[in-house]
């Protein structure tokens, strides 16, 4: 899906100015259109469904980073049975 952002009207782009995103298993190729369209730094809050794995998470952090955006990664605690899982997976995404 693309969006023509250029239809927006100033006063709303404005309003807009520092917002966030949410998503939801995003495709390397709609993290690029969106990086085209938004600051760099843009927060990027990114869904852990049950069954995308913490290693699967932290490859689409990585990819978000890539395109200069701030990736936000909702870090559940099930899918991490011990301390030591959760450091790797941070380690990851640092």
């Amino acid at each position: 899906m693309s969006y023509d952002f250029n239809l927006i009207e100033r006063p709303y782009i404005d309003l807009l100015d520092d917002f966030s995103l949410e998503a939801t298993l995003p495709k390397r190729s709609e993290i690029v259109e969106v990086r085209e369209h938004v600051n760099h730094g843009t927060r990027v809050y990114l869904s852990a469904p049950p069954k995308l794995s913490p290693f699967e998470l932290a490859d689409l952090a990585r990819e978000v980073r890539l395109a200069n955006l701030e990736p936000v990664p909702h870090i559940v605690a099930r899918a991490y049975p011990n301390r030591g899982s959760l450091d790797d997976f941070l380690s990851r995404i640092s």
